[in-house]
């Protein structure tokens, strides 16, 4: 039998018009939001472990990507009532990944309510080319489909929630093999009008942490690769100015034959 000491709160601040999509769409899929969320925590928060296979944010990384969530301004404290087992494993995961609680929480629910067409412009994927393997990796629909509809929703509600984005991730990019979690959000050191949704990635390679030496070596290695190509296209250039006297005089001499 549960009981109140089998539950605990967590108060996290999240991203206004997320929580307010989380809110709508739980209500009309008529889920108790606080349970269903407990769900999908206690198997993202292993899985996020697992994806990062021993990588942690640096302390830099984490500074940065929990000040890209505090930079969208429109947060909302709120809480959610867990079993305490997914609170601790919750905790357990963002401290072993150093990663702020609350990066992990709003990019859980961002990706349960976000529409592909955005993840296909932030990771460069059209999901209409990877059905078969959506559908492979899909017991849970065929379960769904062909069984006994309560038993397949409460399966479908039990199963990985983005069994269908990590089949995506494998088939398209095969060296991340599904890692949903190392995936960054936005566009993590980019000015900070166009960082979009940098806040919820939850693992970050320092080359894309401004103040960083990572960062400042690809900033050189970069500038150095602009340098060389622009270079190579002066070069061409005058190449093509070298060689246009040489037709305009093969074109005059052509016309004092023809005259003659």
């Amino acid at each position: 039998m549960k009981t109140a000491e089998d539950k605990r709160k967590i108060s996290v601040q999240m991203w206004a018009p997320l929580l307010q999509k989380f809110n709508e769409l739980c209500s009309k899929a008529c889920l108790n939001r606080d349970a269903y969320f407990d769900l999908v925590l206690a198997h993202e928060a292993p899985m996020l472990l697992s994806e990062l296979a021993g990588r942690q944010n640096s302390a830099a990384a984490r500074k940065y990507v929990k000040r890209c969530l505090l930079e969208l301004q429109d947060l909302r404290p709120v809480s959610f009532s867990l079993r305490r087992s997914t609170a601790e494993a919750v905790d357990q995961a963002c401290d072993e990944a150093n990663v702020w609680r609350d990066v992990f929480v709003n990019r859980v629910a961002y990706l349960l309510v976000v529409r592909t067409s955005s993840l296909e412009s932030q990771w460069d994927i059209e999901f209409k080319h990877y059905r078969d393997e959506i559908f492979e990796d899909g017991w849970e629909i065929k379960r769904l489909l062909l069984g006994p509809r309560l038993i397949g929703i409460a399966d479908f509600l039990s199963d990985d929630p983005f069994a269908g984005i990590r089949a995506v991730l494998r088939a398209a990019y095969p060296d991340t093999e599904g890692a949903l979690h190392l995936q960054p959000l936005g566009m993590p050191g980019a000015a900070r009008e166009q960082r979009g949704l940098a806040g919820f990635s939850t693992y970050l390679e320092d080359e894309f942490v401004p103040g960083t030496e990572s960062n400042a070596e690809q900033a050189r290695m970069v500038e150095m690769l602009l340098e060389t190509l622009r270079e190579e296209g002066a070069e061409r250039s005058d190449d093509t100015a070298v060689r246009k006297p040489s037709k305009a005089k093969r074109s005059k001499g052509s016309s004092r034959r023809v005259g003659a």
